[in-house]
């Protein structure tokens, strides 16, 4: 099985991103500016689930998804 190592930086890369995002919300409440950078980047939820976060990182992004829909989360991990 070949690695796309470009692949696994762009996830890592998006990952991180994310994850400073996530803290953006629940340090200081700005649920505003998260969804402003969420759509600046174009990320829907879906790439949001793919992204290897935390449970809770990937609840409070859901919420900031510009036009988003609430989405169950589930416990699986894309591989």
């Amino acid at each position: 099985m070949l690695i796309d190592m470009a692949e696994v930086l762009r996830r890592a890369e998006l990952s991180g991103y994310l994850e400073a995002v996530a803290e953006l919300i629940r340090r200081h409440d700005r649920r505003d500016l998260a969804a402003e950078l969420l759509a600046d980047r174009r990320l829907i939820a879906a790439d949001i689930m793919r992204a290897g976060l935390s449970p809770d990182d990937v609840s409070e992004l859901l919420k900031a998804v510009p036009n988003g829909a609430p989405i169950a989360l589930s416990s699986k991990r894309d591989g």
